[in-house]
Order: structure tokens, then C-alpha cells, then sequence
């Protein structure tokens, strides 16, 4: 391998992966490196708190085999991470002592589990579900000797983790600071809705609770004191968020806030160096956290590190979260203080139920449960503004 390339990418996620597949497809001859931090070649991360049932191969869920990097010749380095980034002299160093230069740097170092600052990260019995290896611990400790887990968090991430872990027949015990379940992407039905499928899998929920302190006992589970109660577990699932990682960039001089500063163009405080993905914070204080919109950040970085200039529309992605046999869908929920603003249309039977939020007659959101098969036409049609009219002949 060289020790210098045109472009090099810090981060193996889905934006740095997207950003390498743009460069690659724009520019045949820029010399590319993508420096993944894991132990395996980039993987669909949204995959593996759905398989904690099943298990996984190493790499199952890749999002394209080893052969495809070399086809594309983007040079890969798997197990190491950068240290040390080095702007004024376009350089970086990785934690095996090698030296990198680049003439231009994306950032797309992802974020690292939120942790109640009662707990530590990395205490045996107490997990992330944030990567592969770390779920392939969790799984492997699951099987063994425990048999009530205390998952802490009440989202999308909580939720799967809770059905996987009842699939193994285990105890489980959710603790959240809301007063429903999914609270940032569901309205009280859809909550509701959800919270009879945990009651009917004797999920024990704990609503507007939070861990004042987490205690091991030598010879006995872990013990959770909570604000009104206290409960036992063998081991602790913690599922309340994200902090981007945006260490590397500060130690290098570069404008953080609660994430990597950038522009409507992903572009850093410095003219050679982009951020995209979860580690990205937008102008406004925006940040994302989803999948699919680290997905165009990345492609967007890739492009305007050749010197396009794509901003970055802020589009909406949607939520989606499928346990216990219901499909629940949520794309532009309006915050709660802001509903007043909008017009409410809900239709409900048997086994679907939907929830469209109206501004002059024009789809700006939507809650569904139980409508897998449109869920495309869902997105669509709040990306496309259409009018209630035409929501009502296609979806009622």
C-alpha cells in the first residue's frame, strides 16, 4: 500500500461505505482509503439487533465481500484506528505507528452508545448494541447463564432487543424515562398498540423510571436502583441514544459542538475535510442518527470532495420498527409542543392503523402500524407534499 492517497475516509459505516462507493463511481482515478476501526469489512449495522436470537456469521451482513473493494481498488484497512489527524499537514497515524497523507479527508467516524453516567461502558454483564463484535459478546453471555435482562430505553433499539431476547425465552425488564414506549416516532395509539404486543410477551415495562445506581453483587444479579422501585437483572442492555465521536476531530483543531460542525455541504471548518453520518451535526444543531440519511450524507461528501457543491436538504427518513409480528412506520412526526399546527387524520380497524399530520391540506407526516406493503408509498407521499385528496383515494 502507498502512504499517500487523493481521498481517505475515516469510518466503515454506511456513509463512509457510501462515500467510497461515490468517489469510486465519479472518479475511477482518485486514489481511495478506507480506514473501517473494525474487525470486519463494512457491514449493514441496523442488522444485528435483529438477529440476538438467531446469532450471525462474521460476515453475514456485509454490504459488499472483500473481492468488491479490490475490483474497485479502494484500498481497505480493517482492525486499526486513526489516532491522530494532523490538518495543516494533510496527515494522520493510525494506532499501529503507520503515517498516512491525504489530500482530502471525510469523517465518518459514526457515534459510540449513550451511557447513563451511573454506568460504566464496558463493565462485564452491561452492554451496547452499537457493533457486530460487541452484540456477538452479548449473545454468548446471553446464552450461558442469564435469565432476566434489564434493557434500558424505550426506542426503536430498545424495542428490538427486548422481543429478540424474549425469543430466547428470557426475562425481560424495559426501564424508560417516557411515559410510552417509542416516544419520539409513535403517538399515543401506535404506543399503545405496542405496549398490549409487550404485555401479551410478559415484557415488564417500567415507564418514567431512571437507574440511580447500577450495584454487582459477588454471588448475585446486578441490582438496579430505580427513582420508585428497584429491580434485579443478570445483565443490563442500555439502548438510550448516541454521542457522536467526534474526539479525533476536536484533538485535530476542528469546530465541534455536540458533533463535527459542518456546513449545507458537509464541509468542516477545514477546506479538505468533510463529516457525514451520525458523527455530522448540521447547521441549526441538526443531527440525524438514521441509516438512510447517512447514506446521502456520505454520497453527498464523496461528490463534494470533488468539487461539487450538492447541499444537503435535510430530507425525511423513515423509522421503522417490526417486533412481535406488527410492522410500526414513522416518518415526520411533529413534535409533540408543535401538533397544534397541524391537522389530524386517523382510520383504524382490525390490523391497521394510520395517523397522517396535515399543514393546508398537505401531507407533511405519518404514523402507520400494520401496512408493510406501502410502506414506499408512505415515504413517497410525504416527501412529495401530496394533498389529502389524493392520500385519501390512495391510502383510505
Amino acid at each position: 500500500m502507498n502512504n499517500f492517497w487523493d481521498i481517505i475516509i475515516i469510518g466503515g459505516g454506511i456513509a463512509g461505505f457510501s462515500a467510497a462507493k461515490t468517489l469510486r463511481e465519479l472518479s475511477p482515478a482518485t486514489t481511495l482509503l478506507l480506514i473501517n476501526g473494525e474487525d470486519r469489512i463494512p457491514y449493514k449495522r441496523t442488522k444485528i439487533s435483529k438477529f440476538i436470537h438467531t446469532g450471525f456469521e462474521t460476515n453475514q451482513f456485509q454490504m459488499q465481500p472483500e473481492k468488491w473493494y479490490q475490483e474497485q481498488h479502494i484500498d481497505v484497512v480493517t482492525g486499526s484506528m486513526v489516532v491522530s489527524v494532523e490538518p495543516d499537514f494533510h496527515t494522520l497515524t493510525l494506532d499501529n505507528g503507520k503515517e498516512c497523507g491525504w489530500g482530502k479527508l471525510i469523517l465518518t467516524t459514526g457515534a459510540r452508545p449513550a451511557f447513563p453516567e451511573q454506568i460504566t461502558y464496558g463493565e462485564q454483564g452491561v452492554y451496547g448494541v452499537r457493533n457486530a463484535r460487541e452484540v456477538e459478546q452479548l449473545i454468548q453471555d446471553v446464552r450461558q447463564h442469564v435469565d432476566t435482562v434489564l434493557v434500558v430505553g424505550m426506542g426503536v433499539l430498545g424495542m428490538e432487543a427486548a422481543e429478540q431476547l424474549q425469543q430466547l425465552r428470557k426475562h425481560v425488564i424495559m426501564v424508560g424515562s417516557s411515559s410510552s414506549l417509542m416516544p419520539n416516532q409513535l403517538n399515543a395509539v401506535a404506543a399503545g398498540l405496542l405496549k398490549t404486543c409487550c404485555e401479551q410477551e410478559k415484557i415488564r415495562l417500567l415507564f418514567q423510571e431512571k437507574i440511580d445506581s447500577l450495584i454487582r453483587h459477588s454471588d448475585q444479579p446486578f441490582e438496579a436502583a430505580l427513582q420508585h422501585s428497584s429491580v434485579l437483572a443478570d445483565l443490563v442492555l442500555i439502548c438510550v441514544g448516541v454521542i457522536p465521536n467526534s474526539t479525533l476531530a476536536q484533538n485535530a483543531g476542528l469546530d465541534v459542538g455536540h458533533g463535527i460542525l459542518v456546513n449545507e455541504y458537509l464541509q468542516t471548518s477545514h477546506p479538505d475535510i468533510w463529516a457525514a453520518g451520525d458523527v455530522a451535526e448540521h447547521p441549526g444543531g441538526y443531527k440525524t442518527g438514521l441509516w438512510h440519511a447517512a447514506e446521502l450524507q456520505g454520497t453527498l461528501a464523496g461528490q463534494n470532495a470533488l468539487g461539487h457543491a450538492v447541499p444537503y436538504d435535510k430530507r425525511p427518513f423513515r423509522v421503522k420498527c417490526e417486533v412481535f409480528g406488527h410492522y410500526f412506520f414513522s416518518l415526520n412526526k411533529p413534535p409533540d409542543a408543535e401538533l397544534s399546527q397541524y391537522a389530524i387524520a386517523e382510520n383504524r380497524d382490525e390490523h391497521l392503523y394510520q395517523c397522517f399530520y396535515y399543514q393546508e391540506d398537505v401531507l407533511k407526516g405519518v404514523i402507520m402500524v400494520n401496512d408493510k406493503a406501502r410502506a414506499k408509498l408512505y415515504e413517497r407521499a410525504v416527501r412529495e407534499g401530496w394533498q389529502k385528496t389524493r392520500v385519501q383515494d390512495v391510502f383510505l
